[in-house]
């Protein structure tokens, strides 16, 4: 016997809503932008290693974007690719969490970011299936609801986590930053189990053996279509204020020599951030999602100078305050760039074209992150100083690209 219509509902948005509270607090406890380069620090990983963590996260999640695509379409009940997704990340952070553990040093590091890549890719399974569980599961009216919720929550519930390692946990062993990941394991595998609860029906099923077509298409927009070129080139120079994020917290940790304090201000400060970031620059994007990119964008390059000055005065050490304001700022930066990003190319996009679009847009976006692991090897043998001076460099190229884009919320294409 079938639930009532208003039931199902209830029962998929509550399991959703408390499996989102678990993934969004997953992701934090292995943030890696804050604490993946902690980590690296204290198990004695080269520099420039960091400079694979932000690339190998992103890119293997976004790159094979078309082909998983066309992978998901073949099952009938989306939801459980979800489940299985978050078990294989679930079992990559475990993995991640004993190497640093048991081996440490730049084997171990090497090691971590082995598994931060089968994490990313198990995860472009997972976040592709998502949209199409939560078009199935959830009613069209409360689908906002639900994300902003699964944020909030998961938000809050980081937020709790970084009050109590600033106030109430001492820094007596380095292995504090292993057992967040170990944290983030058992919380994948909670929202594995809470997502499993989702009530879904067998929907239609599709197969594509046109993956190669699909990328070639993409590839004809981008050479054709002189707005998405521009937006691409933009988004392209862009990315270094995702990839910034790692050195900001490895000059923050080197001027405050390694504070556990400073770890858990920075920590506070990024929670914070996530949690009211996305719905004011929403409110924005939603108004004009260009100027959001540009006003975004341009905070990022400041921020990067004010970097570049405390690597010039590198003896110079502030407070723990000044470092969350730093590190909340940046975090406050990326949301508005990211929320720009996406508003901007899917009300540009013709409907019928969307989804190709959004992919094309993230596969070029992950190679162009993958490229960015030459940050790295900047940051190891040119030091903070060059590094944050190109990152401001190539941020004010972006936003100068983004103003030679149509303001399209009052010019729609559609």
């Amino acid at each position: 016997m079938k639930m009532p219509l208003k039931d199902y509902f209830k029962r998929n948005f509550l399991s959703n809503a408390f499996s989102g509270l678990a993934s969004k607090l997953a992701d934090q406890l292995m943030n890696p932008g804050i604490v993946i380069p902690y980590l690296f620090s204290s198990i004695s990983v080269p520099v420039f290693a960091s400079g694979f963590i932000v690339p190998l996260r992103r890119a293997g999640s976004t790159v094979p974007q078309i082909a998983l695509a066309n992978t998901v379409k073949k099952y009938p009940v989306r939801k459980i690719i979800w489940v299985v997704a978050a078990i294989g990340q679930a079992i990559s952070v475990l993995f991640m969490a004993l190497f640093a553990l048991f081996i440490g040093g730049i084997i171990g590091g090497i090691l971590v970011l082995i598994f931060l890549l089968s994490f990313s890719l198990i995860r472009g399974f997972g976040s592709i299936s998502f949209n199409d569980t939560l078009a199935k599961t959830i009613s069209k009216g409360q689908r906002g609801k639900l994300m902003a919720s699964r944020a909030t929550l998961g938000g809050l519930a980081a937020l709790g986590i970084g009050l109590m390692l600033r106030f109430y946990v001492s820094n007596t062993s380095n292995q504090i930053y292993i057992y967040l990941l170990f944290g983030a394991a058992f919380f994948w595998g909670i929202a594995a189990l809470l997502f499993w609860m989702i009530a879904e029906e067998k929907g239609s099923t599709e197969t594509s053996e046109n993956t190669w077509k699909d990328v070639k298409k993409g590839m004809k927009f981008l050479k054709q279509n002189d707005t998405f070129r521009k937006f691409i080139i933009a988004l392209s120079f862009l990315t270094t204020v995702v990839l910034s994020v790692p050195y900001f917290t490895l000059l923050i940790n080197s001027l405050s020599n390694s504070s556990f304090q400073t770890f858990g201000v920075i920590f506070i400060a990024s929670s914070i951030a996530q949690i009211i970031s996305n719905p004011i620059w929403g409110y924005f994007a939603d108004k004009s999602s260009r100027k959001t990119i540009i006003f975004s964008g341009f905070i990022a390059a400041i921020m990067s100078f004010v970097a570049f000055f405390m690597s010039f005065y590198s003896t110079i050490r502030l407070n723990d305050f000044m470092y969350g304001i730093i590190m909340f700022i940046i975090v406050v930066a990326l949301a508005g760039v990211q929320v720009g990003r996406k508003t901007y190319l899917v009300d540009w996009a013709p409907s019928e074209q969307r989804a190709l679009y959004v992919a094309t847009s993230n596969t070029i976006r992950g190679i162009i992150t993958i490229i960015g692991i030459l940050f790295g090897v900047l940051a190891q043998f040119g030091g903070f100083l060059l590094l944050f001076s190109v990152f401001t460099v190539l941020m004010i190229l972006g936003v100068l690209f983004v103003f030679r884009l149509p303001e399209i919320q009052k010019n729609p294409l559609n």
